[in-house]
């Protein structure tokens, strides 16, 4: 009974973690716009920008995919979520383009590290269940990002400073970072079976079906990254929607990632990994190109919100499919499916940027459209995949 108690807390707190990284994902998200005017960027140098708050979390990924098995998750991932919150205080104090990088660069390599650790006690905690789990992390995070759109709108409505809006933030998540210690678990169990023991935690010793995850998960990702870097901006430069409207775009993206997610698991439980991410992908698809084609701000919505729902349960799957092909180096292929992922999650919004160089902004979302076929022609090595083993019988509370 004390195990199952202990279980419970660290699923509840592996909660808290996921909220905190999309509310601060959200938060960052919202106010790029105010960030690239504060700098007086163009969108093709705001593009080359975010590349590199994914450098900071490759480097982040990979150091901390490196020994996150083997270091306490009580100490590694607090640390990192108190980080992450800490920076998300200095991109919008940028006065300039260089200011604005290395700012980006720190948000980065804490977010990375954040994403890794959280994801890797998240694979853990959902080992000593009967069933999936994973997807309704990342549904909270989802919930998250959706919380902080809607929070940064009323607080931009009432008149609230976009620097209060972020300190506000920083305050709330440091200390939820804090507060969530207790219930993380001290070590990992050695549940001692592997399906190919990787003796060293490098990206060349990987086998070839953690690639193919990776591709999966890169296109699925640089999908979700353009959706959150860009979506603002469309609504704001293309559709021109009023500025309480704005937030809008990346909350309907956010919210039906949300609903989309809380639902994957029981999809994946009673059909299959394979059927989330490839049907998910034709949806997200339909989803686009709406996007690319809407006539008004609404629309736009609709179509965003239909973008988020078929991308919702592909990266969970993947995850919780790299995570557990070798759970003696779950981090070590999470890192790997992350890094590889979060990389094109940034890349692909700085080949936006340059893309909008020679066409209108809607048009370079065809780009998604064609990862989305990626996505669905990849998806098929998932149906190789066994489905989550019994673990430890813990009933909802």
């Amino acid at each position: 009974m004390d195990q199952i108690r202990k279980v419970r807390l660290a699923r509840l707190v592996t909660f808290i973690f996921f909220y905190l990284n999309g509310f601060i994902v959200g938060v960052w998200v919202v106010q790029i716009p105010t960030a690239a005017e504060r700098t007086h960027v163009s969108h093709a140098t705001l593009g080359w920008l975010l590349l590199s708050l994914g450098i900071g979390a490759l480097g982040g990924m990979t150091v901390v995919g490196r020994f996150a098995d083997r270091l306490t998750p009580r100490l590694l991932v607090p640390v990192s979520s108190l980080l992450c919150s800490i920076s998300l205080f200095f991109p919008l104090r940028a006065t300039n383009w260089w200011e604005l990088g290395l700012a980006l660069i720190g948000l980065g390599v804490t977010a990375g590290a954040l994403d890794i650790s959280m994801n890797t006690h998240a694979i853990h905690v959902e080992r000593e269940y009967a069933k999936p789990i994973m997807s309704m992390f990342h549904a909270v995070f989802s919930v998250g990002g959706f919380s902080a759109a809607i929070y940064s709108a009323q607080l931009d409505r009432a008149g609230v400073s976009p620097n209060t809006i972020v300190d506000i933030a920083v305050a709330v998540c440091s200390i939820g970072s804090v507060l969530a210690v207790p219930g993380v678990l001290r070590r990992y169990r050695d549940h001692g079976e592997t399906n190919e023991v990787i003796k060293k935690s490098s990206w060349l010793h990987m086998p070839r079906k953690i690639w193919i995850f990776a591709v999966v998960a890169m296109a699925v990702m640089v999908s979700e990254g353009i959706a959150n870097d860009w979506s603002s901006l469309y609504m704001q430069s293309v559709r021109h929607a009023p500025s309480y409207l704005v937030p809008f775009g990346y909350g309907a993206f956010a919210g039906m990632m949300t609903v989309g997610r809380a639902s994957a698991d029981s999809v994946s439980h009673r059909f299959s990994s394979y059927v989330v991410v490839r049907f998910g992908a034709m949806i997200a698809l339909i989803g686009i190109t709406v996007v690319i084609f809407a006539p008004n701000s609404i629309s736009a919505i609709v179509g965003w919100a239909i973008f988020g729902a078929g991308l919702s349960g592909s990266v969970p799957q993947v995850y919780s499919a790299a995570g557990h092909y070798d759970p003696r180096n779950a981090a070590a292929n999470v890192s790997l499916v992350g890094g590889v992922g979060y990389v094109g999650m940034l890349a692909g919004p700085m080949v936006i940027g340059q893309l909008t160089k020679v066409t209108p902004l809607q048009f370079t979302f065809f780009v998604p459209a064609i990862l989305c076929v990626i996505a669905i022609i990849f998806s098929k090595v998932l149906r190789e995949e066994k489905q989550m083993g019994s673990g430890l019988e813990v009933t909802s509370a």
